[in-house]
């Protein structure tokens, strides 16, 4: 998404960059089953502006504690579509 661009871009960080661009491609797929979870596009909207507000304060720790929190969620809930998607292909 644009967003993660953004931070990428505005870290100034060339290894940064670069691994985002191999890596984003690999997750976008994941990103798109997460967000299908329930509420978790709303909530992730609402992570989004929490980091970028960090961010905009300068308050390095902060951001990078939304930011984890923020990756940890998305991991579980695409663990949870993926192990419901994986129930239901078993009771088919």
């Amino acid at each position: 998404g644009e967003i993660h661009n953004t931070i990428v871009r505005m870290a100034r960080n060339t290894p940064l960059r670069e691994a985002h661009e191999t890596l984003i491609s690999r997750a976008e797929r994941a990103r798109y089953l997460a967000l299908g979870a329930d509420r978790r596009w709303s909530n992730s909207v609402e992570e989004h502006a929490d980091i970028l507000a960090a961010l905009e304060a300068r308050n390095s720790e902060a951001a990078g504690r939304l930011l984890g929190a923020h990756v940890a969620r998305t991991g579980t809930a695409l663990l949870e579509v993926l192990g419901s998607a994986k129930s239901n292909r078993t009771a088919a």
